[in-house]
Protein backbone atom coordinates (compact mmCIF):
# COMPACT_ATOMS: atom_id res chain seq x y z
CA UNK A 1 0.00 0.00 0.00
CA UNK A 2 1.03 3.22 -0.73
CA UNK A 3 2.45 5.63 2.20
CA UNK A 4 0.24 9.14 1.66
CA UNK A 5 2.38 11.23 3.64
CA UNK A 6 4.02 13.52 1.24
CA UNK A 7 6.23 16.48 1.48
CA UNK A 8 4.45 18.34 -1.21
CA UNK A 9 0.62 18.69 -1.91
CA UNK A 10 -0.14 19.76 -5.99
CA UNK A 11 -1.29 23.03 -6.96
CA UNK A 12 -4.14 21.50 -8.66
CA UNK A 13 -6.00 20.15 -5.33
CA UNK A 14 -5.45 23.56 -3.33
CA UNK A 15 -7.34 25.05 -6.25
CA UNK A 16 -9.96 22.56 -6.79
CA UNK A 17 -10.15 22.84 -3.41
CA UNK A 18 -10.80 26.50 -2.88
CA UNK A 19 -12.98 26.47 -6.18
CA UNK A 20 -15.33 24.12 -4.59
CA UNK A 21 -15.25 26.72 -1.44
CA UNK A 22 -17.85 28.86 -3.00
CA UNK A 23 -17.24 32.20 -2.65
CA UNK A 24 -14.82 33.93 -4.83
CA UNK A 25 -13.71 35.56 -1.84
CA UNK A 26 -11.89 32.38 -0.84
CA UNK A 27 -10.94 31.35 -3.62
CA UNK A 28 -8.78 35.04 -4.09
CA UNK A 29 -7.74 34.12 -0.43
CA UNK A 30 -5.60 31.25 -1.70
CA UNK A 31 -5.35 32.53 -5.11
CA UNK A 32 -3.16 30.48 -7.22
CA UNK A 33 -1.05 29.43 -3.97
CA UNK A 34 1.23 26.31 -4.45
CA UNK A 35 1.85 24.22 -1.20
CA UNK A 36 5.61 25.99 -0.98
CA UNK A 37 3.75 29.70 -0.31
CA UNK A 38 1.97 28.40 2.22
CA UNK A 39 3.03 28.91 5.82
CA UNK A 40 3.87 26.30 7.99
CA UNK A 41 1.24 27.00 10.11
CA UNK A 42 -1.44 26.62 6.39
CA UNK A 43 1.03 23.36 5.58
CA UNK A 44 0.27 21.94 9.49
CA UNK A 45 -3.74 23.11 8.55
CA UNK A 46 -4.11 21.36 5.13
CA UNK A 47 -2.60 17.76 6.60
CA UNK A 48 -4.71 18.23 9.62
CA UNK A 49 -7.72 18.19 7.06
CA UNK A 50 -6.76 15.21 4.83
CA UNK A 51 -5.91 13.18 7.53
CA UNK A 52 -9.10 13.79 7.98
CA UNK A 53 -10.16 11.44 5.36
CA UNK A 54 -10.10 7.95 4.85
CA UNK A 55 -6.68 6.69 3.68
CA UNK A 56 -8.61 5.64 0.44
CA UNK A 57 -9.72 9.04 -0.15
CA UNK A 58 -6.42 10.47 -0.09
CA UNK A 59 -4.90 8.17 -2.29
CA UNK A 60 -7.19 8.60 -4.91
CA UNK A 61 -6.95 12.91 -4.27
CA UNK A 62 -2.80 11.94 -4.60
CA UNK A 63 -3.17 9.76 -7.72
CA UNK A 64 -5.49 12.18 -9.42
CA UNK A 65 -3.53 15.89 -8.21
CA UNK A 66 0.14 14.65 -8.13
CA UNK A 67 0.54 11.83 -9.95
CA UNK A 68 -2.10 12.57 -12.70
CA UNK A 69 -3.82 9.82 -13.50
CA UNK A 70 -6.81 9.18 -15.02
CA UNK A 71 -10.12 8.32 -13.11
CA UNK A 72 -9.79 5.14 -14.69
CA UNK A 73 -6.45 4.03 -14.05
CA UNK A 74 -7.18 5.14 -10.37
CA UNK A 75 -9.96 2.93 -10.55
CA UNK A 76 -8.00 -0.08 -12.43
CA UNK A 77 -5.68 0.39 -9.58
CA UNK A 78 -8.60 0.05 -6.59
CA UNK A 79 -10.44 -2.63 -8.35
CA UNK A 80 -13.63 -0.48 -9.14
CA UNK A 81 -15.24 2.09 -11.64
CA UNK A 82 -13.47 5.35 -13.04
CA UNK A 83 -17.20 6.65 -12.62
CA UNK A 84 -16.82 6.00 -8.64
CA UNK A 85 -13.80 7.14 -8.24
CA UNK A 86 -14.47 10.55 -9.61
CA UNK A 87 -17.89 10.84 -7.07
CA UNK A 88 -15.16 9.51 -4.36
CA UNK A 89 -12.76 12.56 -5.16
CA UNK A 90 -15.86 14.91 -6.07
CA UNK A 91 -17.05 13.45 -1.63
CA UNK A 92 -13.61 14.34 -0.95
CA UNK A 93 -13.18 17.72 -2.40
CA UNK A 94 -16.45 18.80 -0.69
CA UNK A 95 -15.27 17.96 2.68
CA UNK A 96 -12.21 19.47 2.38
CA UNK A 97 -13.85 22.93 1.06
CA UNK A 98 -16.40 23.09 4.09
CA UNK A 99 -15.75 26.43 5.77
CA UNK A 100 -14.35 24.58 9.71
CA UNK A 101 -12.03 22.39 7.09
CA UNK A 102 -11.18 25.16 4.92
CA UNK A 103 -10.55 27.45 7.50
CA UNK A 104 -6.91 25.53 8.69
CA UNK A 105 -6.28 26.03 5.15
CA UNK A 106 -6.77 29.54 5.04
CA UNK A 107 -5.92 30.76 8.50
CA UNK A 108 -3.47 28.12 8.89
CA UNK A 109 -3.75 25.33 11.88
CA UNK A 110 -3.15 28.01 14.74
CA UNK A 111 -5.14 30.63 12.92
CA UNK A 112 -8.11 28.78 13.10
CA UNK A 113 -8.03 26.78 16.45
CA UNK A 114 -7.56 30.83 17.58
CA UNK A 115 -10.56 32.08 15.37
CA UNK A 116 -12.75 29.04 16.95
CA UNK A 117 -12.32 29.84 20.53
CA UNK A 118 -12.93 33.06 19.54
CA UNK A 119 -16.03 32.30 18.02
CA UNK A 120 -16.89 29.82 20.93
CA UNK A 121 -16.42 32.91 23.19
CA UNK A 122 -18.59 35.24 21.49
CA UNK A 123 -21.64 32.85 21.48
CA UNK A 124 -21.07 32.02 25.17
CA UNK A 125 -20.22 28.33 24.93
CA UNK A 126 -18.07 26.97 26.64
CA UNK A 127 -15.50 24.14 25.86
Amino acid sequence: MRITEIKEYPVGLLEAIGKRAGSSQRVMEMGQVSYTDLSDDQKHGLETVLLQLKERERLALLYRYKDRLTYREIGQKFGVTGSRIEQMNARSIRRLAHPFRWGYIVRGYQGQTEYLKAVKKENGICS
